[in-house]
């Protein structure tokens, strides 16, 4: 069996596990409106539990968005890429 846990990429559903709690109390929050800030060191699992709890909100009809804001090197940039209308 291949390695989920890749450098940088957020895993699999089917690889996620032992979150529960934190992604209930993620989810609970979320679902509450509240102002939620994950630090912790990198490659533990962050964008993979809000990938897991905004897929959540969806399944309760919730509608969300999934923006990476990493590859914009200032608040400004990120605003003006944000207002760019994208293409399907």
């Amino acid at each position: 069996m291949r390695n989920p846990f890749v450098y940088g990429e957020v895993v699999p559903a089917s690889a996620f596990v032992d979150r529960v709690v934190e992604l209930d109390h993620l989810v609970s929050d979320l679902a509450a409106g509240q102002k939620i800030f994950l630090i912790s060191p990198r490659r533990y699992g962050k964008s993979s539990l809000i990938r897991q709890a905004l897929a959540a909100m969806t399944r309760r009809g919730a509608l969300t968005v999934d923006v990476t804001v990493s590859s914009f090197s200032s608040y400004v940039s990120f605003l003006e890429g944000y207002a760019r209308p994208s293409l399907p």
